[in-house]
């Protein structure tokens, strides 16, 4: 089952060594850089995978496997689209006269993105799907595809379901099914949960770099509160002066941000979220 891949970002970079560590035949990678596009082809061994700039040079597929930022998907879905039907022609037109291979199924097409509906392919691709990693991935960082990374399914029909299923379960013990809308949602709560708490750590590391503290110093109280969603909920487990509704110590350290006015902005704004999800809470109970 020949694949080719769109796009040589982190998506597109831990994709592949999982697709090889398991067995898949990657048979072209095209990225809008080459020196990226090779990199990635090159963790394919043998030397067999393509590289290219140009979309008309991608070798044919089974699969094209999209991991493009939302808004150059559609834009290079149209364009392969093209090329593709281009292709098809050429071929048609030079086989007149021959015997016709019957049943061959159509390429299917499939996306990794969180917040773009299955719809984007539609017009492009008569089969399509969508494979979500729901996890952080670096291309610097390995990461175990098998136990740490949950795969979110849908397609266009039930073959297109069946099959995008069988490459997710191929690379995840974890695979399920989930909807476009539903899937929105859960990318949208991706970006709390993992983005914006990152974030948070980068500015917790800036401060303690600013005091010439190590902020390593740090790390247990990072892993600790990542174990406590496990066995509480995170309102139960949230501590701190906001969640004291302290506010004596919020504007003092309000204070001690200095000229951080972005900082203050965030301080403010989460503050003030945690001390109203608090007083629901409470009033809920």
């Amino acid at each position: 089952m020949p694949i080719c891949l769109l796009g040589t970002g982190n998506v597109a970079t831990r994709l592949t060594s999982a697709l090889v560590r398991n067995g898949f035949r990657v048979v072209g990678v095209f990225g809008r850089e080459l020196s990226r596009a090779q990199r990635l082809a090159a963790l394919v061994p043998g030397g067999s995978c393509l590289s290219t700039t140009r979309l008309e040079e991608l070798p044919a597929a089974a699969i094209y496997l999209f991991c493009l930022s939302d808004d150059a998907l559609s834009e290079v879905a149209a364009r392969l689209s093209h090329h593709l039907a281009v292709r098809q022609a050429m071929n048609a037109a030079e086989s007149v006269g021959e015997e016709r291979t019957v049943g061959v199924p159509s390429p299917l097409w499939i996306h990794t993105a969180g917040s773009v509906s299955l719809q984007v392919f539609e017009g492009l691709a008569s089969r399509s799907a969508v494979l979500y990693p729901l996890q952080t991935l670096s291309r610097s960082r390995d990461v175990d595809f098998r136990r740490e990374v949950p795969l979110f399914v849908e397609g266009s029909d039930e073959s297109a379901l069946e099959e995008v299923t069988a490459l997710a379960r191929a690379l995840s013990n974890r695979v399920q099914p989930l909807d476009s809308e539903r899937r929105k949602k859960l990318h949208l709560a991706a970006v709390f949960a993992c983005n914006f708490v990152n974030h948070c750590y980068d500015l917790a590391f800036q401060l303690m770099e600013e005091a010439d503290a190590d902020p390593a110093w740090l790390a247990p109280l990072i892993d600790e509160t990542a174990r406590k969603i496990h066995h509480l909920a995170p309102c139960d487990a949230q501590t701190g002066p906001a969640a004291r509704n302290d506010r004596k110590v919020m504007a003092k350290q309000i204070e001690w941000l200095g000229e951080h006015e972005t900082m203050k902005e965030i301080y403010r704004l989460m503050s003030q979220s945690i001390v109203r999800r608090k007083q629901d809470a409470d009033d809920g109970r």
